[in-house]
């Protein structure tokens, strides 16, 4: 990576653990805004939005435009995240990113693993279908805790945070494509299908003559594809995001247009989804009609979570397939794990399409999502603080 290229990543990574504390904010502001005016607060999130040919199940109103709609956004940064890895970060070569990889996949598995355990133990059927709300880590939150004890921390302790946060990020995607698939008419089907040609030939083009206009209108005719083949519409943004940034003629196009992206997401989308899907009203009894949740979503984040982790990355790196993780003190290893357990961007958007939003089980998603990332934070910056060799 050249000196240039490092600067750019650089600014990118700060820019978003800056905007990390306007997320934390906004999600604060969410939780009391709906607790204290909550009839405000739900009039505004329902006022009536609808966009000619779209399946009114996907936008209906102000809170869906926002969680189906502009999200797209974010998961357009995720993409071109990937490809900028794939190009010049950890994820170029295999055994690079094997143990942050496999320390992924095991802590997204040891999340489900725990919350299916407690969901059995307790008798509880319905909840069963929740196993992927606990799984995805947030990397922007993730980062952003990082910062606060940046100086205490292990050399290469973020180089590897960062890798596991991507791989996370791209392995979740995928569950997420596969399990959350909506009802659509035959109508929907093919007027999906034709969408999703033209898309591709967009797509195309815009690779081709790099341009940002076309690569935005490749990204909206994949998500008017995506909204009608029954899949969640945002994830059109990682499909075109990564198309661009792993297409090798495409590299100055894709870091130029990922920089002027990113902010918009970071400072815009991502506060505006905080503020519409965190806000749960902590007075009221909804939420506390669906307890087993609460403590299985809370032992899925806080120990399966990072317990998957390391067994992971441990596993990968005595095997001796993966570089060693001897460099990190245990405790900040441990640490770091934990804050993977931060995040509730993706997680929200399988609890709502799980249990549906309003109801008491995506109430009680938003509780125990945000109280896991605040003991997380907590946590896993005093492990890492505690862990700093002297």
């Amino acid at each position: 990576m050249s000196s240039t290229q490092r600067r750019s990543l650089a600014a990118l990574i700060e820019h978003e653990m800056a905007g990390t504390w306007m997320l934390g904010l906004a999600a604060v502001s969410a939780i009391v805004w709906a607790s204290l005016a909550p009839q405000s607060y739900s009039r505004i999130g329902n006022a009536s939005v609808s966009i000619p040919s779209i399946p009114l199940p996907i936008i209906a109103n102000l809170r869906d435009l926002i969680t189906n709609g502009l999200m797209v956004i974010f998961f357009l940064t995720i993409g071109l995240e990937i490809g900028r890895e794939r190009r010049h970060g950890t994820l170029q070569k295999l055994t690079q990113a094997l143990a942050p990889l496999v320390g992924a996949l095991g802590g997204m598995a040891g999340a489900a693993l725990v919350y299916e355990i407690i969901c059995l133990a307790w008798g509880n059927a319905q909840s069963r279908q929740g196993w992927g709300i606990p799984m995805a880590t947030d990397v922007a939150f993730t980062l952003g805790a990082l910062t606060l004890v940046r100086r205490h921390s292990a050399p290469g302790l973020r180089t590897f945070l960062l890798t596991l946060a991507i791989c996370d990020d791209i392995a979740t995607v995928i569950v997420l494509a596969l399990v959350s698939h909506h009802t659509s008419s035959s109508a929907q089907l093919l007027a999906g299908v034709i969408g999703l040609g033209v898309s591709v030939v967009v797509i195309g083009a815009s690779l081709r003559f790099r341009s940002r206009v076309l690569i935005m209108a490749a990204t909206l005719i994949l998500w008017w594809s995506f909204a009608h083949l029954g899949i969640e519409p945002p994830l059109a943004g990682i499909v075109t995001g990564a198309a661009l940034a792993l297409h090798r003629a495409s590299t100055t196009a894709a870091e130029n247009f990922e920089r002027a992206i990113v902010p918009v997401s970071t400072w815009i989308v991502l506060p505006l989804f905080s503020l519409a899907a965190l806000g749960v009203n902590v007075t009221s009894s909804i939420w506390r009609g669906a307890p087993v949740l609460l403590v299985a979503i809370l032992a899925a984040r806080l120990i399966g979570k990072p317990v998957g982790v390391i067994s992971g990355a441990t596993l990968s790196s005595r095997l001796g397939e993966a570089p060693a993780l001897g460099d990190f003190p245990k405790l900040q290893l441990v640490g770091a794990a934990m804050l993977c357990a931060i995040g509730f961007t993706v997680p929200l958007i399988f609890a709502e399409s799980i249990f549906g939003l309003g109801s008491g089980g995506y109430a009680a998603s938003q509780i125990s999502l945000v109280a896991a990332s605040l003991l997380a934070l907590v946590l896993g910056v005093w492990l890492i603080w505690a862990g700093r060799r002297r």
